[in-house]
Parts: C-alpha cells; sequence; structure tokens
C-alpha cells in the first residue's frame, strides 16, 4: 500500500528512492536540497540518487542551455525508456519537517525537446515511511530557453511529514529533459495578531471602454554599462556574452539595451571598443577615477547582445568630451552593421546628466552650450544617417528630487531643439534614494519608496506638458531612460544592498503601472541589468551563479504578460501615506492596491495586480468584463526585505555597513521569494488574496 501511494503519486523512482531510504536507513538531511542548481558535478550529481536499473535507460549530464541559471541537469532517455516501475530519472531525500503544517510551492526551471518531457515531483513520509498527503507534480514539455514553472500545494503538508523524496523523471524514448534551480518554499505562517495587519477589502474592475493605447514595449528596457566588464556580461570564462544572463534578459522580456552606461557615456570612447579585442586598450572609467576596465564589450558585442535577446539599442552619446565627427564616425560604424530597417533599431540619446553640477563625467555645463553640442552632433550624425532618432536630455526638478543645476534647462533645450529631436529623455524614477549612512526604520523608508512614484506621476505630466507646448510640426515623446529602486550610493548606509528585495519588486511593478497610464512616454530603461555591487536587476547568487531579482521577475510579469491595448482599471480600497524620507516627498494617499490591464483583439486579458501593505494580506474582488477562466502568477516571500539569495562581491578595503531589515536579519544566501502559478476558474467575478507586499499576473480568456 506504501509504495503503490507513492507510484500513483507521480512514478516509480520515489518508490524505488523509498526503497533506498528504508532499506539503507541513510539519516535524512537537512529542509534544503542539495545541488539543487547542479553546479556540482559528478555522475549522477552530488546530492542526487541515480537507480542503478535505470542507468541504462539513458544518459544523464549537466550542461548548459537557454534558460538555465548555471549548468542545467539533462537526462537524455533511450529505446529502453519505457516507463514501467523504473524510469530514468534522478531523486533525493530530504527533511520534511520543516514544511509540516503549511502550504509549500515547488518551482524549478525545466524544458524539454526531441520528444521527450520532463517530469518534476515531490512526495511526503511520515516516520513509519507511509507517503501521506497530495504529491505536487510539475510536467514540461516546452523546448528550451527554459521556463519558471511553480505548483502551490492546495493543503498544508501533513503536520506528521518527516521526509520528502523529490524526484526528477524524463518520459519518452528520445531527446532530452531539462531541470534547474529546483526550490521548495514553506508558506510563511502568519505573525501574531499584534504585528500582522487583518486582511483589507479591495475591489477592482475593468473599464473596457476606455482605450489607453497600445502597450508600448519599449517602456522594458534597461542599461548596459561598459565597464567591469559590462558588469559580468562579458563571461571572462567563456571569452564571451554571458549566456546565463543573456537567457535571464530574454525570460524577463528586455526590449531595450542602453549602451554605455550612465555617467560614464559622456566620457565614453567608442574607439577603444572596437577591434581585436587583444588589441584594445584599458581605459579610465571617468576622469580623475583611479579604476579602469578592458573595453571587451563595446559596439560589436552590444549589437550581438540585442539581437541575441530580441531588443534594440539606445545608444547614450558623448556630449562631454566628445565631438560631433567622433559620433558621426559611431553612427557610420554602426549602420555598417545594422541596415536602418533591421535590428536592432537604434536610437540616440544626446548625453546624459550633464545637467548636474557634479557630473562623473567632469563635463557638467549649461543648456546653452548644451544646445550649441547637441545641435552640432545631430546634424553630423544626421549627415551619416538621415533617418537618426535623437533624445536631448532634462530634468524638471520636484521636491526634494532636485538634480538639475539649472532652472529652465528643459524650456531651453525644448525651445532650442523642438525641430530637430524626437523627445526628451529625463531621470525622475529613483526612490528612496537616502543619503549618506542613515535612513531611518525600514517600515518607513519601504512605505516612502512605496509611495514615491505617485511623484513621479505628476513629475511626468508637468514634463509632457513641457513639451506639447514646445512642440512645432514634430511631435514629442518622452523616455525615462534610467529608473527604479535605489536606496544609497554610500556602501555604510544600511540599505546599501536593498535594491534587490521583494520590496524593491513592488516598487518596479508601480513603476511600470505610472509609466504604461501616462500618454507620450514611449520608452523607458531600468537602472541596471547587472552589478556587481548593488544595482543590478541580475543579482550574483551567493555560492555562485545568477538569479532574476524581484524586480527583473516583476518585469518579466508585465512584458510577458500584457499585450495589445491597455484599458482602465477603477480600484476602490484603502490608502497608505509615506515620506518625506531621502529624496522622496510626503505622499498621503497612495493606493494599497494597484492595477493595469491590457485586452488583445481576440479577447485575451491580463491584469497586473499589487498589494503595497507591508503587513496586511489583501482580499480582492476582481469584477471581469465577461465570464472568464485562466491562470494567476504570484510574486511574493516572508518579509519586505526577502530576497533571492543574492549577495555583493567583496572589494579589498571596503566595508559595507550591516543590512537593515524588518526585525530579525534575513537568512544569508537563501532564496526566500515565491512564486506560485494556480488556475482561476471560470466567472465573471473573481476573488483572490494578495499577500503583503506581493505582485499578481492573470492571465484569462473567455469562458466556453
Amino acid at each position: 500500500m506504501r509504495r503503490n501511494r507513492i507510484l500513483a503519486a507521480g512514478g516509480a523512482l520515489c518508490a524505488a528512492l523509498l526503497g533506498l531510504v528504508l532499506v539503507a536507513a541513510q539519516p535524512a538531511p537537512g529542509p534544503h536540497l542539495a545541488n539543487a542548481g547542479f553546479e556540482q558535478a559528478g555522475s549522477p550529481p552530488p546530492g542526487w540518487t541515480l537507480d542503478i536499473q535505470a542507468a541504462d535507460k539513458g544518459s544523464v549530464r549537466q550542461i548548459r542551455v537557454a534558460g538555465a541559471e548555471g549548468h542545467a541537469l539533462a537526462l537524455s532517455p533511450n529505446a529502453r525508456n519505457r516507463g514501467g516501475d523504473k524510469p530514468l530519472g534522478l531523486g533525493q531525500v530530504i527533511s520534511a519537517t520543516e514544511f509540516g503544517g503549511r502550504p509549500i510551492t515547488l518551482r524549478a526551471r525545466l524544458g524539454a525537446e526531441g520528444g521527450a518531457a520532463a517530469v518534476l515531483g515531490v512526495a511526503f513520509l511520515d516516520q513509519s515511511g507511509a507517503a501521506i498527503g497530495a504529491p505536487l507534480i510539475l510536467r514540461a514539455a516546452a523546448p528550451p530557453p527554459l521556463a519558471v514553472q511553480s505548483l502551490r500545494s492546495g493543503e498544508p503538508v501533513p503536520a506528521t511529514a518527516q521526509q520528502a523524496i523529490v524526484f526528477l523523471v524524463a518520459e519518452g524514448q528520445t531527446g532530452t529533459a531539462y531541470f534547474d534551480e529546483i526550490v521548495l518554499v514553506p508558506e510563511v505562517t502568519a505573525a501574531p495578531s499584534d504585528t500582522r495587519s487583518q486582511p483589507f477589502a479591495a475591489r477592482v474592475s475593468l473599464v473596457p471602454g476606455e482605450d489607453l493605447g497600445p502597450v508600448r514595449r519599449d517602456l522594458f528596457g534597461t542599461n548596459v554599462e561598459w565597464i567591469r566588464n559590462a558588469q559580468g556580461l562579458w563571461n571572462t570564462a567563456t571569452g564571451s556574452l554571458d549566456a546565463d544572463m543573456l537567457a535571464l534578459a530574454k525570460a524577463a522580456g528586455v526590449s531595450v539595451l542602453r549602451f554605455p552606461g550612465g555617467g560614464w557615456s559622456d566620457s565614453y570612447d567608442w574607439r577603444n571598443g572596437v577591434g581585436p579585442q587583444a588589441t584594445r586598450p584599458r581605459a579610465r572609467h571617468a576622469p580623475g577615477e583611479p579604476e579602469e576596465s578592458p573595453n571587451v564589450v563595446g559596439t560589436d558585442e552590444i549589437i550581438e547582445a540585442a539581437r541575441r535577446i530580441g531588443a534594440d539599442l539606445l545608444i547614450t552619446l558623448n556630449l562631454g568630451s566628445g565631438t560631433p565627427e567622433l559620433a558621426a564616425e559611431w553612427a557610420r560604424y554602426i549602420r555598417a552593421r545594422v541596415s536602418a530597417d533591421s535590428r536592432p533599431h537604434i536610437t540616440w540619446e544626446l548625453g546624459n546628466e550633464l545637467y548636474m553640477e557634479e557630473d562623473i563625467s567632469r563635463a557638467q555645463t549649461d543648456p546653452q552650450t548644451y544646445v550649441k553640442r547637441a545641435r552640432a552632433t545631430i546634424a553630423a550624425v544626421r549627415a551619416v544617417d538621415p533617418a537618426a532618432r535623437f533624445y536631448a536630455i532634462g530634468l524638471e526638478n520636484f521636491g526634494r528630487y532636485r538634480f538639475n543645476a539649472h532652472p529652465g534647462w528643459n524650456d531651453t533645450v525644448l525651445t532650442s531643439l523642438a525641430g530637430e529631436i524626437d523627445g526628451l529623455a529625463i531621470h525622475n524614477g529613483y526612490a528612496p534614494l537616502l543619503p549618506g549612512p542613515g535612513g531611518g526604520n525600514a517600515a518607513s523608508v519601504y512605505r516612502a519608496m512605496l509611495a514615491a512614484p505617485a511623484n513621479m506621476a505628476a513629475n511626468l505630466v508637468t514634463t509632457m506638458r513641457q513639451l506639447q507646448a514646445a512642440q512645432t510640426g514634430r511631435r514629442l515623446t518622452l523616455a525615462v531612460t534610467e529608473w527604479g529602486p535605489l536606496f544609497a550610493v554610500d556602501p555604510a548606509n544600511r540599505y546599501f544592498d536593498h535594491v534587490k528585495t521583494l520590496g524593491s519588486g513592488l516598487y518596479a511593478a508601480r513603476v511600470l503601472n505610472v509609466l504604461l497610464r501616462t500618454p507620450g512616454v514611449t520608452e523607458a530603461e531600468f537602472f541596471k541589468l547587472s552589478d556587481l555591487l548593488n544595482a543590478g536587476w541580475i543579482g550574483r547568487k551567493v555560492g555562485g551563479g545568477y538569479a532574476a531579482t524581484p524586480a527583473l521577475e516583476v518585469l518579466r510579469l508585465y512584458a510577458t504578460n500584457l499585450a495589445g491595448r491597455l484599458i482602465g482599471t477603477r480600484v476602490d480600497g484603502p490608502t497608505f501615506s509615506g515620506g518625506p524620507i531621502g529624496f522622496v516627498d510626503r505622499v498621503e494617499a497612495a493606493p494599497t492596491v494597484d492595477a493595469v490591464a491590457s485586452l488583445t483583439e481576440a479577447g485575451d486579458l491580463a491584469v497586473l495586480l499589487s498589494n503595497a501593505s507591508l503587513d496586511a494580506p489583501a482580499e480582492i474582488d476582481l469584477a471581469l468584463d465577461q465570464p472568464r477562466a485562466g491562470s494567476v502568477e504570484i510574486l511574493t516571500g516572508p518579509s519586505p526585505d526577502a530576497s533571492r539569495g543574492t549577495g555583493m562581491i567583496s572589494v579589498p578595503g571596503l566595508s559595507f555597513a550591516p543590512t537593515a531589515s524588518f526585525g530579525a536579519p534575513r537568512p544569508h544566501g537563501r532564496d526566500e521569494i515565491t512564486l506560485a502559478t494556480q488556475p482561476v476558474a471560470p466567472g465573471a467575478r473573481l476573488h483572490l488574496v494578495l499577500p503583503p507586499v506581493s505582485v499578481a499576473a492573470l492571465r484569462l480568456v473567455p469562458a466556453r
């Protein structure tokens, strides 16, 4: 009975592993899977068991494949893999005592090709070895890149569970099944009533007749810096662009790469980054800066990166130390490799932040001088490429957010260049920006950050009015070419590494909502794709490899679900206040629940919901336009400062302050983020519960 129940649960491999446990009496390891990312090589991989009777049914390898975070397990079945009680597969036994009484989510990156299917499951045993509770089973047959799949248990794991058997099986007799980053995440139980608020209600309704225009895919762009091997985008071990990082960017739907990266642009000489890499010179990051880097990622490499992930390019021209002639030579070099009617499409940005008083390029200037440089550069580049598109740069200061040293900069630039440019690029979306080593308590800092998009939205409206007043026959659009959660630039600040937290992911959702709802904002690039320290949306995992941070997972939820045209939404629910703190002004009534939605011509609906409460779940009543069914994917975690187990590199001579937390420090190196997908039953009104600090993506089609 015991063995039959496990067989029914999802494969005879479970039964084989159970036999190993009972016969060999091996003690169960800890509650976390060993070698869950298959980075430790071996045959079989260390931590995993291969039944000797299944060894002739195919091959077991650890390889690199698109969509994996480093290596993945590859099971390639042969004609002997006919099913039965000994399929080709691996398994591992872990302690389940931590899971008892709690729902869990099984998550992994899966894929298969050539006729195979990847099956991943977990079953639970009590002290006697009897199978208890319902197993969780994931199955994938889609080809690479590997996709994240997750499944949440409908009921808590039985409290009597002592061991969990995790099994990986390759179905079929040809092809290959892929497995990577297998995680079992127990759901955090409710805190005591004095520290966790009661659920609150919110009503969300759709307004299909309110057409907000098409989903603008160029809002899902990012920044890539040339320095430090393009912050890891160049893999020095392979001598090529890092395949894992590109796979993460592609899976997230990154649509634009901005290069050569922020403050380094206005001292960048593109000629150092072309030709054979062995002959390229090292260069200082900026004038007066001691650090220098090799130019391994230059023009050809960034074009290749864009092509490999299906993105376009925003090239920031050097209007600091550069010349119009140098810009024209760059345009000529690129056009020789990318024709005007092929991908990636190229847009030019005229400098970075030259309006700042102490710009890192040491080339800060006044608006009149900037206009002269910009006009000469536009003319030189258009002599090479008459169809070239340009963004001038600017910023209208607002409240505490004051980085433009020149009042009236926008008016001068727009009035002078309106007939020659295509739009204005601004950087108004950073928060909370804590100066020095201070900050305050975590709840106050996070509430200010999550409320800050309201200030950003008001500034976008102000800036759009400036564009509309200046434009003549040429329509001007707005681009936010840097934005994102940014807590501190001082390593002595306790919030220095909080860009990679769950709360920062929620901030990304709120900014994306603002961008999507603001007409005229046609392009945006979050800052930044990767970073060896604190700011990358692709984080370095403790122990090696890369992981998508919560912010990048949020971008994926938006970029891969929204399609067609944006429609109106209405939210009736509580609000919260935040600030003033750092560079964030006081916001009195930010929505606790927020929503955006899109609708395709075929009738497919996507709704993105978020709950900004730090401690209370939201009970949401969603009124639809018609009966629908589909699925919902929810991103959440046990605390606003939970992360994917990422960290920073150690820098000789540089020390970092202890990280601020919500009470107890988070466990070092542990992935605490849950991504759970659940079915949505047919209905015209949906009821769902969003945990505190969470983002949900619903994909719904008309019910049949």
